[in-house]
C-alpha cells in the first residue's frame, strides 16, 4: 500500500510499524470524536453523518470521499445487475440499475452536507479543483514509467490495496483498533460507516506520505534565503533527484525513513508554525485531537 502511496518497492518494516500506529491513534480519534457526535443527537449508533459532520470544514476531503463512496455504489450496482446462467452466459438485469436516489450512499452524504451548508456535487465536472488529488496522480503517473512488466503489476495491485481486504467483519475491524491501541472500544457501526473508516485509515496513509514529501522539499530551501523557497517549487526536475533520488528509475526511490515520518507528524501537530504563534500561548491544549484525514 505505501508504495502505491508513493513509497520506495520495498517499505522499510520499521517505517511500516510507525505508520500503524499513527494510523490507529487517527482512527481511535476519529471513533471517539464521532461518538461525541451521536451522544448530542441521543444516537444509539455511530453514522455516516456523524463521520461527514466531522469533515464538514473541508470540501476536497469531502469530495474525495464523496467519489470514493459513488464508486462503490456504481460497483454494487453493476454487481446487482449480473447474473449468470448455465451456459455460462451473462444476464443483465435492467430491473437492478433503476436504485432509488435515496438508497444511495453518496446521494445521502451529499444531501446531509446541504443541510449543513456545504455545496458538493457526485459529478466529477463540477467538483472544485483538487490539486492534492492532481498532485499524487502526477506522482503515480511518473512513477510508473519507465517499469517492467512485473514491476507495473506490483504497482498497480498496491494502489489496490486497502484495510477492507484484511477485515472484512466490523467487529474484527474494532478488535484490531482496541488490541493494538490498548483501548476497550465497544461501539456500534453501520456497514456505512464501517466502509467510510476504511477509506479513512488508508487517507491518513496518503496524508503522512505527502507530509514526508513536503518535508524533503523543505531541505532544499536555504536558510537566510527568503527566495529560495520559491525556487524549489518550481525546479520540477532538482525536486525529483532530491524526492525520488532519480529521474528515471522507480528501484532508486529512497525509503520513507521513520524519522522522516515523526518529523512530519511532528509538525503537524506543532501549534508554533503559523505566523506569530512563537510569541503567543497554545490555544490547542490537545494538539494529538487533530485528524489528518477530517481537517
Amino acid at each position: 500500500m505505501m508504495f502505491g502511496l508513493g513509497d520506495c518497492p520495498k517499505p522499510l518494516e520499521e517505517t511500516a510499524k510507525v505508520i500503524e500506529e499513527i494510523v490507529l491513534e487517527q482512527l481511535n480519534a476519529i471513533l471517539h470524536q464521532a461518538e461525541e457526535v451521536s451522544n448530542r443527537r441521543s444516537a444509539k449508533v455511530i453514522s455516516p453523518q456523524d463521520l461527514l459532520f466531522l469533515m464538514r470544514k473541508n470540501v476536497l476531503k469531502l469530495q474525495r470521499l464523496i467519489s470514493y463512496l459513488s464508486l462503490k455504489d456504481q460497483k454494487s450496482v453493476f454487481q446487482n445487475g449480473l447474473s449468470f446462467s448455465g451456459t455460462g452466459d451473462v444476464d443483465v438485469d435492467e430491473s437492478a440499475y433503476t436504485v432509488q436516489t435515496q438508497s444511495n450512499r453518496s446521494q445521502i452524504c451529499v444531501s446531509y452536507m446541504k443541510e449543513l451548508g456545504v455545496d458538493i456535487s457526485v459529478d466529477p465536472s463540477k467538483q472544485v479543483f483538487d490539486p492534492v488529488k492532481v498532485k499524487r496522480q502526477m506522482r503515480a503517473d511518473w512513477m510508473s514509467r519507465n517499469l517492467t512488466a512485473k514491476q507495473y503489476s506490483d504497482f498497480v495491485k498496491s494502489r489496490q490495496l486497502s484495510f477492507y481486504g484484511k477485515f472484512r467483519k466490523t467487529q474484527k475491524f474494532l478488535d484490531w483498533l482496541s488490541v493494538k491501541h490498548g483501548e476497550n472500544i465497544t461501539l456500534k457501526l453501520r456497514t456505512s460507516t464501517y466502509d467510510i473508516l476504511i477509506y479513512l485509515a488508508k487517507e491518513t496513509i496518503a496524508q503522512i506520505i505527502d507530509y514526508v514529501f513536503l518535508l524533503r522539499q523543505d531541505r532544499l530551501a536555504v536558510p537566510g534565503n527568503p527566495y529560495s523557497r520559491a525556487a524549489v517549487l518550481n525546479a520540477q526536475s532538482t525536486l525529483r533527484k532530491e524526492i525520488y533520488g532519480s529521474d528515471t528509475k522507480v528501484s532508486s526511490v529512497p525509503p520513507i525513513m521513520p524519522e522522516e515520518v515523526r518529523e512530519a507528524v511532528r509538525r503537524y501537530w506543532s501549534c508554533q508554525l503559523c505566523p506569530f504563534n512563537l510569541l503567543s500561548r497554545s490555544v490547542d491544549r490537545y494538539p494529538r485531537n487533530r485528524i489528518m484525514a477530517c481537517d
